[in-house]
């Protein structure tokens, strides 16, 4: 009779939101690429999230990752 939680980006289960909320920020969303070539590639996504956003087209669930991301961590599009 417990309600469990199953994280959407890699189907982990947890019992409670701390749990899954503390997954998320290790696991998903605090994790910016630190190397020279990946950072570069997160920030030219990031320019075409902005793209998007401005001409009003939806965005992949993978880009509002990347678009959380940079929001958790202070860069701003």
């Amino acid at each position: 009779g417990k309600k469990m939680i199953v994280c959407p980006l890699c189907g982990h289960l947890f019992y409670s939101n701390k749990q899954y909320t503390r997954h998320l920020n290790k696991s998903h969303l605090r994790n910016v690429p630190k190397d020279k070539r990946r950072r570069k590639k997160f920030l030219k996504n990031l320019l075409l999230i902005k793209i998007k956003k401005e001409n009003n087209m939806e965005l992949s669930r993978y880009e509002k990752i990347l678009e959380l991301k940079a929001k958790l961590n202070n860069i701003k599009l």
